[in-house]
């Protein structure tokens, strides 16, 4: 007898037995030969052909076989044979009675070679192959990186980019991240391009784009990288102004305001970003503010100076700064200078005994220092008068050559350290001395007056009748014959006044009053006259 054995594309051998009978054999009744035929192997295969990870990680393999004789096979064994790629694995468990067997642990994508070795019960033994194919897992893991455009400003150049995955297997410490720039400045630095999340250091102001790509701990990628913007502005700038009209002059103490206006914040991170405000001034001194935190603020300037005043602006948000451009303001000082006082060493002099006096004045400038002065003689009455006057730059100023009986009106020019100056008038009075008589009443039926005939230079007087009170006699312009006519009406006293001026200025202190009394005679009226004094001392007007 002889066997061919031949193994089919499905891995089934079939034994294709031709006996032979040798007639002759037979009857020569010879022994028989072994029987080395192979068991039948009908079939051989697995449960799933194809498996799919990660939920597919074990199979069943099966055989259908027996001996040649038709008999039950004796014993089958499996064993992995080869794999593809090489060096995997499996656990192949016991084989039950009927040949099949349990392989798990394939978790590893691949093709799995595994041979199944039936013994007949001549324990001739034939081999069958089963092929797995496993397939990978090809779950894509998800992910997100957070808000699109987001927004810094310089001096802040660094960004943190962070990612959220989600891994099919949950195992995120077999993730795989790559993280790049796709548009922007190259000055941008990734300092972690393979982890979860990295920060960005060394921006520029400007646009980026930045991606990231994932790969699960299966080995598979997300679906597509995402991307990411930044936006990088340029460092917080503020602009502050004034409204007020420029230079500032004050000419009081309590100085001048000045109204300070904030200009436009640019590169905001939004719309909604506040602020705080600050306003200062350099020099600080003579400077005071009524709301230095207020976007627009007024500003009180008490000394003369150049000022720049600067606005700061500070973000809520993240403490980010800025200060403005000075706005610069020239303060002038328009005060006066301060007078204190301001005299002559003597207000009346007579002359001729009397000629000279010193006139003084204490004054300083509005801020304290020193004043310059200048004194000068204004005016005069009568018109025309002279005097001489020397030192007359100094705080005291000597005059003389007063000679000539008058009002002599000095003004003396205080000019302060701003350059601004203030007058003061300051008035000397020269008299004369001499007695003049009064004009003589005399009584009788009519009270008549005498004029002085000779009055000194200047020198005027008034007659008034206090009855009414009217002007009776003016020295200067008659007006009056100096006859009064006493009526019955009348008797009793009359007084009449008289007083003298010089050069129009009333000599009040020298007044006197003359008296009159009318008496009732049976037919006539006659005066009499008292007076206490028929003369008086014209010293001064």
């Amino acid at each position: 007898m002889s066997m061919k054995i031949k193994k089919t594309k499905n891995g089934i051998t079939v034994l294709l037995a031709v006996l032979v009978l040798s007639a002759t054999a037979a009857c020569k009744n010879e022994p028989s030969e072994p029987d080395v035929r192979q068991p039948v192997i009908n079939s051989a295969s697995a449960s799933s052909p194809t498996l799919q990870l990660p939920d597919d990680t074990e199979v069943t393999l099966t055989v259908s076989a027996t001996s040649a004789d038709g008999k039950p096979a004796k014993a089958y064994s499996w064993e992995l044979k080869e794999t593809d790629p090489a060096g995997l694995t499996a656990n192949i468990g016991a084989v039950n009675p009927d040949g099949s067997v349990t392989v798990t642990g394939l978790t590893v994508a691949g093709e799995y070679t595994f041979e199944v070795t039936v013994t007949g019960n001549n324990d001739v033994t034939a081999p069958a192959e089963v092929i797995v194919t496993v397939k990978a897992d090809a779950r894509q893991p998800t992910f997100s990186i957070g808000s699109n455009n987001s927004i810094i400003r310089l001096p802040t150049d660094s960004v943190t980019l962070d990612s959220d995955v989600n891994d099919p297997d949950d195992n995120l410490a077999g993730v795989g991240y790559e993280w790049s720039r796709v548009t922007g400045s190259t000055s941008a630095q990734i300092t972690t391009p393979n982890g979860a999340s990295t920060t960005v250091t060394g921006m520029s102001a400007g646009q980026y784009t930045f991606q990231l790509a994932v790969v699960g701990s299966n080995g598979v990628a997300a679906a597509a990288p995402k991307t990411v913007g930044v936006d990088v502005l340029e460092a917080l700038a503020v602009s502050a102004s004034t409204t007020t009209d420029l230079p500032v002059s004050f000419a009081t103490d309590d100085g001048v305001n000045v109204s300070l206006n904030a200009g436009t914040i640019s590169n905001k991170l939004n719309s909604n970003e506040e602020f705080d405000y600050l306003w200062s001034a350099a020099p600080s001194d003579g400077v005071s503010f009524a709301d230095a935190t207020s976007p627009n603020a007024t500003a009180t300037i008490t000394q003369a100076g150049n000022y720049q005043f600067t606005l700061k602006v500070t973000s809520k948000t993240n403490s980010h700064d800025a200060v403005s451009s000075p706005v610069l303001i020239t303060a002038n000082d328009a005060r006066p200078p301060i007078i204190n006082s301001a005299a002559p060493s003597a207000s009346l002099i007579y002359a001729p005994a009397a000629s000279t006096v010193n006139l003084s004045v204490e004054a300083e400038s509005a801020d304290g220092s020193a004043a310059t002065y200048e004194w000068t003689l204004k005016s005069t009455v009568p018109a025309d008068l002279t005097a001489t006057i020397s030192n007359d730059t100094q705080a005291t100023a000597n005059v003389s050559a007063l000679n000539t009986a008058g009002t002599y009106v000095f003004e003396v020019e205080v000019k302060g350290s701003n350059g601004i100056t203030k007058t003061q008038e300051v008035t000397v009075v020269v008299g004369i001395e001499t007695t003049l008589n009064f004009p003589t009443l005399s009584a009788g039926p009519s009270l008549n007056f005498a004029p002085i005939e000779t009055l000194p230079a200047g020198v005027t007087y008034i007659i008034t009748d206090n009855r009414e009170p009217q002007n009776v006699w003016n020295s200067a312009a008659p007006e009056f014959t100096g006859t009064i006519t006493v009526a019955e009406v009348n008797v009793g006293p009359i007084t009449f006044t008289q007083t003298f001026y010089l050069y129009g200025k009333k000599v009040s202190d020298i007044e006197r009053i003359v008296t009159a009394n009318v008496v009732t005679f049976p037919s006539t009226q006659f005066a009499s006259v008292n007076s206490d004094k028929n003369f008086v001392e014209l010293r001064h007007p």
